[in-house]
């Protein structure tokens, strides 16, 4: 018996949506990256091909445990969020909010 995979939709583009982050956006990732601070997306349901994300942060001395946005985003708004959530820890540990 042959394994049956799931057909993806053909207008399935997941996260690949052209984004290209500016300077100040990139400082942010940095930020983060360099403190231990893991922000990515996470989809909201276990599909193979998820039409809608969470964000997900969580710090690397506790990694396991992952805080979820309680707003639901798709592919179109995901990647302004994630950097919206970047530059909060940046702010909050640059200007010791």
């Amino acid at each position: 018996m042959a394994i049956r995979y799931p057909v993806r939709k053909k207008s399935y583009i997941g996260l690949n949506t052209g984004f290209i982050p500016s300077k100040d956006q990139l400082k942010w990732f940095k930020h983060c990256n360099d403190n231990g601070i893991i922000i990515a997306p996470k989809p909201n349901d276990k599909s193979f091909f998820p039409e809608e994300w969470k964000i997900a942060v969580s710090f690397q001395h506790n990694y396991k445990k992952v805080n979820l946005s309680p707003t639901i985003y798709t592919s179109d708004n995901i990647h302004e969020e994630l950097y919206k959530t970047m530059k909060y820890y940046y702010d909050k540990h640059t200007r010791g909010i």
